[in-house]
């Protein structure tokens, strides 16, 4: 089962394991099959040279 992530201790724990994280819009449909987290903040996520804003899309540990 892949972890949601909201929190920012979400982010910074999957960010330091260098795990992989898929992204999917809010209707559930995969915007991004995964990668590893290059930067966060509180209002945006870094997925190789791709931001997503964290209250756009979901993002979901495997």
């Amino acid at each position: 089962m892949k972890k949601s992530l909201s929190t920012d201790l979400d982010f910074f724990v999957e960010c330091v394991a260098q795990s992989k994280v898929a992204v999917y819009d809010m209707t559930g449909k995969l915007v991004d099959y995964g990668g590893v987290i290059q930067k966060y903040s509180n209002k945006a996520v870094k997925l190789g040279d791709t931001y997503y804003f964290r209250d756009l899309y979901e993002f979901k540990a495997k």
